[in-house]
């Protein structure tokens, strides 16, 4: 009897700050998940397009280009519009 070979789900993370990233995929990655990071808000939509992950974690707040902004270009691209978005985002709440 062959056992099916199962597909690692993927996850894209999408945040400027490279410490994060690697945390992130350290951790993700020793839960069987086949981790995609982009440190680039400007690149985040083609690698969308071009990996299509079953999820994406987004920062909100970058300096390129923001979280909300990169949600909305995926959101407007047919291929990739259906890929669930998880924000993520170091928000403070400065007084």
């Amino acid at each position: 009897m062959q056992r099916q070979k199962t597909m690692k789900k993927k996850i894209l993370i999408v945040d400027d700050n490279k410490e994060l990233l690697a945390a992130l995929k350290d951790t993700l990655s020793l839960c069987s998940y086949e981790v995609i990071i982009v440190d680039d808000a400007g690149k985040a939509l083609d690698v969308a397009v071009k990996t299509k992950p079953d999820v994406i974690l987004l920062d909100l707040k970058m300096p390129a280009k923001s979280g909300f902004q990169i949600a909305q270009e995926i959101k407007d691209f047919k291929e990739i519009n259906r890929i669930p978005i998880i924000a993520i985002t170091g928000f403070l709440n400065e007084d």
